[in-house]
């Protein structure tokens, strides 16, 4: 096997970056994202290069500073990982004498072929998944991947799980028939739990209506404010325990639903904990410093020097050009610091004042480096700072950032760890997980299914979404809905649901804390 130069995986914030300036230089007028994302869709054979003229040059310089700063993104690790595996000998053993593949629903072709040739002459493939829970097409995934996989394997055993451990009867007779598509056969799926009480509707204003009743809910179940007799017979029902705030998830499509929710949190005192990749991530000054915090635990890093440099007001190209990492850290950046004409940097100053920065807690990493630029108060990184309170560890903090799934993603709503926390997600997010309480907001026309304007919804995959939000419920299932319901809500049974309408008329006064 041929050797391979060690490089650093791209995180999505320098990809951006990189794109940005390649079409800047080639004069390129397609937004940065799109491009990233017709390069990816090529890599992972959802489409052909041919479509777009200009992708050909842009690929060639997109590439080519990836490799002079040593780097590669997520698409090309699985690129490679194939190469390797496609070259092998064709007699060789597998890599994998069992491999077990969870999720597949969610993989796409090239992760299918990356499987495909991994499980070659091994003793075993097992893969489990749920075609109703495939909510990735934007990402190239494919619910007929089940379909492909026994036409590649004839003598494959299904295995079919048809009971369900989880949610309540009265949660699954609403949730089967929504993500049935007009004409399918009924979905065989028993509910193994007791009956217990009825799906809410719940039909208020959009936007502030569906957040004041959901703070307010949550201060009912809690226990925050004199119980209403329906909520007595709900934790009768659940054997006298009390639900805690990590009970409870607030879920919705898209991360702009969830400022109002904070708001209303944040006013009632309740503790929250939002999950998701968020547009603060790809601020600026977030970006300078989180290539900061990867600087300082590998400073071969080139690109995230760049971006520290760029950050900094300092020659970049100048510093770049004669940088020789070593094995001490960041003394050959602080060497070269220490040797320009101006006036000692501040960013010397503050390199030579840590010691061990990989033993350091993120937060107080960030905290130096906002203190360094003078951006205290700045809210992106005020967001970054809530979540890097969540981690221990700056290692763990950076790959959760990186690699992790959108569930791993994780800030506090405020700048303190609290084990007892609302969880705020949106859909996607939420897959895999489950509470005992679900508020599933925003189930009107518009959001479920979401519309893009000049993009048609693909609405099997918007039901099998709105599926999985209603199956992250346990115990108690809330839809938040508005004057214009979701199409979706006309499949379930209006026996099924308990209807209500909360007083719409926004509070006087001073607001009184859950904990006052």
């Amino acid at each position: 096997m041929r050797k391979k130069r060690r490089c650093s995986v791209l995180s999505d914030a320098d990809a951006l970056s990189i794109m940005t300036d390649v079409l800047s230089e080639l004069g390129c007028e397609t937004p940065p994202k799109e491009m990233l994302r017709r390069i990816s869709q090529c890599k992972n054979g959802t489409d052909q290069a041919a479509q777009w003229p200009e992708l050909p040059a842009v690929w060639d310089a997109y590439h080519a500073r990836l490799r002079a700063f040593h780097a590669v993104d997520y698409d090309d690790i699985l690129l490679e990982g194939l190469e390797d595996a496609l070259q092998a000998e064709p007699s060789a053993a597998s890599p994998f004498s069992y491999l077990l593949v969870d999720e597949f629903q969610d993989i796409n072709d090239l992760q299918y072929r990356l499987i495909d040739a991994w499980s070659r002459n091994g003793k075993s493939l097992f893969i489990i998944g749920d075609p109703d829970q495939s909510i990735y097409g934007f990402r190239g995934s494919d619910s007929q991947c089940f379909a492909r996989f026994f036409a590649g394997h004839p003598g494959a055993r299904r295995i079919c799980l048809t009971e369900n451990y989880r949610c309540t009867p009265e949660i699954l007779r609403c949730a089967l028939p929504v993500v049935r598509a007009p004409g399918e056969a009924s979905r065989q799926l028993r509910a193994m739990r007791p009956p217990a009480s009825p799906v809410r509707l719940v039909k208020s204003d959009a936007g502030f209506g569906e957040a004041l009743f959901t703070v307010k809910e949550i201060g009912n179940l809690v226990g925050g404010i004199g119980m209403l007799e329906a909520h007595n017979a709900l934790l009768a029902e659940r054997s006298g325990l009390p639900l805690g705030f990590s009970d409870i998830a607030i879920l919705y499509r898209t991360h702009r639903q969830a400022a109002l929710f904070e708001e209303c949190l944040q006013k009632d005192g309740i503790p929250y904990i939002v999950a998701g990749r968020e547009d603060f991530l790809s601020d600026p000054q977030v970006r300078g410093a989180l290539a900061f915090l990867r600087y300082l635990l590998d400073p071969a890093d080139l690109l995230s020097l760049r971006t520290v440099l760029r950050c900094c007001g300092l020659p970049e190209k100048e510093l770049l050009a004669k940088y020789r990492p070593g094995k001490n850290g960041s003394a050959a950046l602080c060497a070269l610091l220490a040797a320009l004409p101006e006036e000692e940097p501040p960013l010397l100053r503050l390199l030579r004042s840590l010691s061990s920065p990989g033993r350091m807690k993120p937060e107080k990493l960030l905290g130096l480096w906002t203190d360094l630029l003078h951006l205290s108060g700045y809210g992106p990184l005020e967001q970054l700072m809530r979540m890097a309170v969540l981690h221990r560890q700056t290692p763990e903090f950076l790959e959760d950032l990186l690699f992790g799934q959108e569930a791993d993603v994780q800030r506090s709503g405020a700048r303190r760890i609290t084990a007892d926390a609302v969880s705020l997600m949106t859909l996607h997010a939420a897959k895999g997980l489950e509470f005992p309480v679900v508020f599933l907001a925003g189930v009107k026309n518009g959001l479920i299914p979401f519309h893009r304007e000049g993009l048609a919804a693909d609405l099997e995959e918007e039901r099998r979404l709105f599926y999985v939000g209603m199956t992250r419920a346990k115990d108690i299932l809330y839809l938040l809905s508005a004057d214009e319901p979701s199409p979706f809500l006309s499949a379930i049974d209006s026996a099924n649901l308990l209807c209500q309408s909360p007083p719409r008329k926004k509070p006087q006064g001073k607001q009184v804390t859950l904990f006052d």
